[in-house]
């Protein structure tokens, strides 16, 4: 499985519920540039409570999604400084 594929699962909405949020794990589990658990924090406090409710759930998804397109800009053009997960979370940050 890819990041792409179990995206998708998270945003298929004939999957149980409990699947798509086990979805949006291993979406974490394959992209977690600052730890599993403090990634999962991160988009949990930007996408607001997944477990709960359907809507956090694909922001949850999608905020993975930007921060991880993010970072792949950053560690292509880092020319020194700051580490680039740092400056990731940063930019992600309102």
């Amino acid at each position: 499985m890819s990041f792409g594929s179990d995206a998708r699962k998270v945003r298929n909405r004939l999957l149980p519920y409990g699947r798509r949020v086990s979805a949006l794990r291993s979406c974490v589990q394959r992209y977690r540039p600052i730890g599993f658990h403090a990634t999962l924090g991160f988009v949990e406090e930007m996408a607001g409570p997944y477990q709960q409710d359907k809507d956090p759930l694909l922001s949850a998804i999608d905020t993975l999604r930007d921060v991880s397109k993010l970072g792949e800009g950053i560690t292509r053009n880092r020319t020194g400084g700051q580490p680039a997960r740092m400056m990731l979370w940063r930019l992600a940050m309102p």
